[in-house]
């Protein structure tokens, strides 16, 4: 480097190394071992671009040309499926006048089609007092046979 050059560089500061000059000098020592830690490079890359990834908003992923626009997409159309309408539309118009049905029934007042779920739902998220936890006892029972042998090993002396 020029003498001029090191010279405006000494005059800028640096935080930790005082100035730009040695914070220079700092760089240009420690780049001879960069080779060394090639390595580790692709591991280092793709931890953080796992870290980093999530944070990144959909925005930006699209200004990178990381990811397709979807209002693009969506301007652009859709595609065709090979579909048979009538398929489904038969199953929306099944399932629409069983809802249809029960939300009569509803209105009435009649819930009763209902009560089978809610049993179910009450037989499998609440326990009795006979399925309690057989782990707890088990281990209430070893912990008593402990305390037998070892009176039963004061008794012997």
């Amino acid at each position: 480097m020029s003498a001029s050059m090191l010279n405006l560089l000494s005059k800028i500061p640096v935080p930790l190394f005082s100035n730009a000059r040695i914070a220079t000098q700092f760089a240009l020592q420690k780049s001879h071992d960069i080779p060394k830690f090639a390595p580790m490079g692709g591991a280092l890359a793709i931890g953080g671009a796992w870290l980093i990834w999530p944070a990144l908003t959909d925005e930006f992923k699209i200004d990178l040309g990381i990811m397709a626009d979807p209002e693009a997409v969506a301007q652009s159309g859709t595609a065709t499926a090979d579909v048979d309408k009538k398929e489904v539309m038969s199953g929306v118009a099944a399932t629409s006048q069983k809802v249809d049905v029960w939300a009569a029934v509803e209105a009435k007042g009649d819930f009763s089609h209902l009560e089978s779920g809610w049993e179910k739902f009450a037989v499998d998220s609440l326990k009795g007092d006979d399925e309690d936890d057989d782990d707890d006892d088990d281990d209430e029972d070893e912990d008593e046979d402990g305390e037998e042998e070892e009176e039963d090993d004061d008794d012997d002396e």
